[in-house]
């Protein structure tokens, strides 16, 4: 089989921008499974009283990728009128994140035993793997502002009201905590905070057209390819920035208008924060403010600047190649002006030294897997190919799991023919004399149906 060419190049960057999203299905069992340990949750409260607990993030906003899919979620606390007074806040904060944390640590693991529960960071939040998939998700403490007469009276405005209301208490909160800026951050760099009002964040990018998320999905796919510096908060960013475009204009204009805008990133001016009574916005350029966040700034940070600085010169490179991208291009081509900029080439001799396998994994295993063999070592070299093979397979229509059969040989050939003809096989500049010596073995698990266990594709030569 042939990859699928379109008639023009416009329909080409559409077909390749709805490739990059997770399937239907992954983010329908993905659902369900986090479903189950809010149930969890919620029976083993330890007086807790949880009010919603939420999906977040990418996913709840339309804009994930594919070989990056996860699950943000937020579980909001019920508390009383007196937890919001100035005095003693902040503690009263760190108390209940920790006693929420503390409740998770005893009783999420016992409850959900095909679930890996662990607590980096502090312990300030949970993070879930699910032993049979590569499904994982990170549930984190927000709290709660909206209370049984908000939802009567706002029942009509319904879901957009709420999300203003739970924004807007939380901002005067913040504002009410001291007079003096320093005072402020001491509660906005508080986890629990930001957390607190992303629902109106994601509200607005789920209103917005069709065009707004596929420009920002496209946007987080080449800031991942291009990723050279790490940054909190990096994919809301650029979610932001790429989805503040026209609708208008066509995806191929919509995206190279955001290449354009990370390009010239000291004139950007972007604010849809709550206009709050009593509470000054903020005027200074550049600035990209979180919409449920009238106090962060995206850009007032140190890395925020050096990001985009970093993304500057990557974006006109991109720009350009996307320029000359001819009226009948297909989607791989479109796919080349992604990566090939971001990987230098590397003599394909050196494919001699891996061994490439694709497991065919059960119709539920929506979320692809990558391993390696060889004692399990680890190096630049592998992380880059574990990386390149993610994403291209998210350019092979058939891997699709619909439940239909699937020939695993045009699978495989297909799969091949893009990471050695379309892609170029650009990985890392070098290889260690050690690596060429020995064979490094890596299973690909994909979400196929077929009764075949497995299928080799050895070397690339």
């Amino acid at each position: 089989m042939s990859l699928l060419v379109r008639p023009s190049s416009k329909a080409a960057l559409k077909a390749f921008a709805e490739q990059l999203g997770p399937l239907p299905a992954a983010r329908a069992f993905g659902h369900r499974e986090v479903q189950k340990v809010f149930e969890a949750i919620k029976k083993c409260s330890d007086n807790i009283f949880y009010d919603r607990i939420r999906i977040m993030g990418g996913d709840e906003q339309k804009t994930s990728c594919w070989a990056t899919l996860d699950f943000d979620c937020v579980a909001f606390v019920n508390v009383d009128e007196q937890f919001w007074d100035p005095i003693n806040l902040e503690q009263r904060i760190d108390d209940l994140e920790k006693r929420v944390v503390r409740s998770w640590e005893l009783n999420l693991a016992k409850n959900l035993p095909e679930i890996t529960v662990e607590f980096p960071n502090g312990c300030k939040w949970a993070k879930l793997e699910w032993n049979n998939y590569s499904l994982t998700a990170d549930i984190v403490v927000g709290v709660n502002t909206i209370t049984e007469s908000d939802r009567i009276e706002n029942s009509a405005s319904g879901e957009k009201k709420r999300a203003d209301l739970q924004s807007e208490r939380v901002m005067r909160a913040v504002s009410n905590f001291g007079k003096s800026e320093a005072d402020q951050n001491k509660i906005l760099k508080k986890e629990i905070i930001s957390v607190s009002v992303m629902e109106r964040s994601s509200y607005l990018m789920t209103q917005k057209p069709a065009l707004n998320t596929e420009v920002a999905r496209l946007a987080k796919f080449w800031a991942l390819i291009n990723k050279a510096v790490k940054m909190k908060g990096l994919s809301s960013l650029i979610s932001i920035i790429a989805s503040d475009c026209n609708s208008n204009l066509t995806l191929l204009e919509a995206f190279t208008k955001f290449l354009g805008k990370i390009a010239k990133w000291k004139d950007l001016s972007i604010d849809h924060s709550l206009d709050i009574r009593g509470i000054p916005k903020l005027h200074q350029k550049p600035k990209v403010v979180d919409p449920g966040n009238i106090f962060d700034n995206y850009l007032k940070a140190k890395s925020g600047s050096n990001t985009l600085a970093v993304f500057k010169k990557r974006s006109l490179k991109t720009k350009k190649q996307l320029s000359t991208i001819s009226e009948n291009s297909d989607w791989a081509s479109i796919a080349d002006c992604f990566l090939l900029d971001r990987y230098p080439r590397l003599d394909k001799r050196l494919f001699k030294t891996v061994i490439f396998e694709i497991k065919i994994s059960n119709n539920h295993a929506l979320f692809p897997q990558v391993r390696v063999g060889k004692k399990g070592r680890k190096h630049r070299f592998i992380a880059q190919v574990f990386l390149l093979m993610k994403i291209a397979a998210s350019f092979v229509p058939r891997l699709n799991c619909d439940g239909s059969p699937r020939d695993t040989a045009l699978i495989a050939k297909d799969l091949k023919m893009l990471l050695t003809t379309r892609l170029n096989a650009t990985f890392v500049s070098s290889i260690s004399s050690q690596q060429k010596k020995n064979k490094t073995h890596m299973s690909f698990e994909l979400p196929v149906a077929s009764e075949e266990s497995s299928l080799a594709i050895e070397g690339f030569v």
